[in-house]
């Protein structure tokens, strides 16, 4: 409503606001106790509070990039451990009345799929980069998956209004990747820039609109000159 009436947006975020905190506050209980009856519930719930979460979050790049990093990385540990409580109950889930559409987003995800290779350049940056060995490893495991949601996104079509797995790379990425991002790493921001094409390629949805392109500008900022060479290419194919 706050984007369809512009005017009174400050009047509608406050509203959504406070109901937010109440919804999280019952959740908070839910989760506490997860059975075979409430699990879809979970499910369904998770995701509407993360699409609500994401579009606050990335609605606050513009005000400071680290203030957004750290929001960020919030909603980020609080779906993944609400995935952590999903998982637990897939078999549960698969029965249920969307077994069927989850089922075939999980295979769909799983099939292999032609590259196009777009995080190519995040492994040469990888390769020259002085990092510990353990960063090295956390690196190589993110680039791969990450390189698995361009190739489903590649397949996905040109639904740019969904916000379909999306977020999921957010979500799944190792809680070590993201401490990497919590100290702002320079490879890990690298990492969240190339995030960035995904979700500029969705810019049509009201959750994402132009985050994407100002996530990218913010990074690219931020890191300066100096990482310009390991941000063309996501510029480049975000202007194309």
């Amino acid at each position: 409503m706050s984007l369809k009436r512009p005017e009174k947006a400050t009047f509608y975020r406050e509203i959504a606001s406070s109901q937010q905190i109440c919804a999280l506050a019952e959740f908070n209980q839910v989760l506490k106790s997860v059975n075979e009856a409430n699990c879809l519930d979970v499910l369904l719930f998770s995701h509407l509070i993360a699409l609500h979460a994401f579009w606050d979050i990335f609605t606050s790049i513009d005000d400071d990039l680290s203030v957004f990093l750290d929001r960020l990385l919030g909603c980020i540990r609080m779906l993944r451990g609400i995935n952590v409580v999903i998982r637990t109950w897939w078999n549960t889930l698969v029965q249920t009345e969307l077994g069927a559409i989850i089922l075939n987003a999980d295979q769909q995800q799983n099939t292999p799929k032609p590259s196009s290779q777009e995080c190519d350049h995040l492994q040469k940056m990888i390769d020259e980069a002085d990092i510990s060995e353990a960063s090295m490893g956390v690196y190589c495991d993110s680039l791969e998956s990450l390189q698995t949601y361009f190739d489903s996104e590649n397949a996905f079509g040109t639904s740019a209004s969904s916000t379909h797995q999306v977020f999921a790379w957010l979500v799944v990425a190792s809680e070590a990747y993201t401490d990497l991002l919590d100290q702002r790493r320079p490879e890990a921001l690298v990492f969240l820039a190339y995030f960035a094409l995904l979700l500029h390629r969705r810019n049509q949805s009201w959750v994402i609109g132009d985050a994407g392109r100002r996530l990218l500008r913010h990074i690219r900022s931020y890191l300066g000159k100096r990482w310009d060479r390991w941000l063309d290419y996501p510029l480049r194919l975000m202007e194309e």
